[in-house]
């Protein structure tokens, strides 16, 4: 599935009156200090984000570095380097201390406010960020905090679908989600999903996967969300989610395959502990691959999925032991 990008930067409007004409040095020592939060957690950065001619600068190798970005410095020619790959898609930039000029994958860009060295950090536009790395911005100028939130983008012939995770568990050591916001062709709709998307500290180890398929057989294709929700630390066991929506926005509801695989098994064998699933997309239909541990005997059921009385369930269990 290719990932696009999109222009994600809700926009930020402040009165900055003296900020316009002081030096880059004066302007951040005087101005109250922003907090910046990247998917949910307080991001400690060294150069607090700062002001500067209408537009918010951050520091590039705090957010790189937290994000699982390649962040590269230039000391001759005083350039910050970026370069990004895997599922975010390839991105290369390059930002000149001084410049508002920026090198994006060869082509140059005029960024909304000059480059600036601070306290040893360099200190780029937000929007040019935000864009670059598939982010929308919140900014509540009451608290003087900034989030940075990731965005995923998929696109299937006209049909697009933006997913962007909401409600973060601050409370949480890990990078729970208590809520989604699902962009299908410029509509948005919000759901209370549940998303424990944590492995490292602050990135996502792996994105949504977003399928298009006529599932309940009406000409219209539905749209499947797939989220990695969590991985056991002890034993790399990862397990998923599955969510079902129409093209208006309406879920349709799905069983859950690990909670019938658990079932299946202590009717079978009387005892049964744990299970992972894995869901798929086979010649049009939804499958699920579930692993279960009964009587310290792993086994594994092939579920089909069908559209029965409104909803998704499992149709059909080919059992197999190894």
């Amino acid at each position: 599935m290719k990932k696009i990008k999109t222009l994600s930067v809700l926009a930020i409007s402040c009165i900055l009156g003296a900020y316009l004409t002081q030096t880059p040095a004066a302007a951040a020592n005087e101005q109250e200090e922003i907090s910046l939060f990247l998917n949910g957690s307080y991001l400690n950065c060294e150069v607090a984000p700062l002001i500067m001619q209408g537009e918010i600068l951050v520091p590039l190798r705090n957010i790189g570095e937290a994000m699982d970005v390649g962040i590269y410095w230039n000391e001759q020619t005083k350039t910050a380097s970026l370069k990004s790959s895997g599922w975010r898609g390839a991105v290369e930039a390059e930002f000149t201390c001084g410049s508002n000029i920026a090198q994006i994958n060869g082509n140059k860009e005029t960024l909304p406010a000059p480059v600036q060295i601070i306290n040893g950090r360099t200190m780029v536009p937000l929007q040019t960020i935000a864009e670059n790395l598939d982010m929308a911005s919140y900014w509540d100028e009451k608290t003087q905090a900034l989030s940075l939130q990731e965005q995923y983008c998929f696109q299937n012939g006209e049909n697009e679908v933006i997913l962007t995770p909401l409600k973060p568990d601050t409370d949480s050591k890990n990078m729970i989600y208590h809520g989604m916001q699902v962009e299908i062709n410029g509509v948005k709709y919000e759901y209370a999903w549940d998303w424990n998307a944590s492995v490292w500290q602050y990135i996502v180890y792996a994105p949504p996967e977003v399928y298009w398929a006529d599932l309940n057989g009406d000409g219209e294709e539905e749209i499947i969300i797939r989220l990695l929700d969590g991985i056991n630390r002890g034993t790399g066991v990862a397990f998923e989610d599955i969510h079902l929506l129409k093209q208006n926005g309406e879920e349709i509801a799905v069983q859950d395959a690990g909670e019938y695989a658990l079932s299946l098994a202590i009717e079978q064998d009387g005892i049964s502990v744990g299970d992972w699933v894995s869901y798929e997309l086979i010649d049009g239909e939804l499958t699920a691959a579930v692993t279960v541990l009964a009587n310290d005997e792993q086994k594994i059921w092939q579920m089909k999925y069908g559209f029965v009385n409104g909803k998704m369930q499992v149709v059909e269990v080919v059992s197999e032991k190894y």
